[in-house]
Parts: C-alpha cells; structure tokens; sequence
C-alpha cells in the first residue's frame, strides 16, 4: 500500500464520467439524437473525499492533506436532456471501481 498527498481539500468536487458511458452516449447521439448540443457528463458530483476512499478500499493506500489545501469546487452540470432522451444513467466512477465484478471483467489478460 501507498499513500495519496492530496494538494486540494477533500470536499473539493466536480463531474467525473467513465469513458465507458461517454462511448455509448456518442453512439446513441450520433444515430438518434434530436438537438446539436448536449452535456455529456455524468450529472454528478464526486468528490476527493470518495475518490480517496475508493482508493483506499482497494489498494490500503492512506493520504495526507497538504496545508492551505484549496477548496475546489465546479458548477454541477445538468444532465437532464440525456437523462430524459436516452434514459441515461451513469455509473459513478468512484462505485465503478469499488464494483468486483465490473474490475474483473473489465480487465483483460496479458
């Protein structure tokens, strides 16, 4: 196990989206969509505190705030024309990797 030095606070936050989720959106734009823009994300935010958390529930990996660690903080992105059109519903990267059955399939042999 390691550790993680985090330079910015913990409840620091922004979207985060799987590149898997990403794919299928294009696809399903591309073959059906209704308007030229939409927000591609995940709708929500994760934050540093959960990533550290996942980090550490799958490798024992500790971490340390440095001192004057920033608060950053994103404007939520809203998701709702792909939510409504296509039905989407993400993933959250940080349950992704706490998910055993999604890493070992996911993962190819060498």
């Amino acid at each position: 196990s390691g550790q993680v030095v985090l330079r910015s606070h913990p409840d620091s936050a922004k979207d985060y989206i799987l590149i898997d989720d990403v794919v299928t959106l294009l696809h399903q734009i591309a073959n059906r969509g209704r308007y030229r823009v939409y927000n591609v994300a995940s709708g929500t935010q994760t934050s540093h505190q959960q990533w550290l958390e996942a980090i550490n529930a799958l490798t024992g990996a500790t971490w340390t705030l440095t001192p004057d660690a920033p608060l950053q903080a994103f404007a939520p992105i809203d998701t709702q024309r792909i939510q409504e059109e296509f039905r989407f519903k993400p993933m959250l990267p940080a349950t992704y990797f706490l998910n055993p059955v999604k890493l070992c399939c996911s993962q190819k042999a060498i």
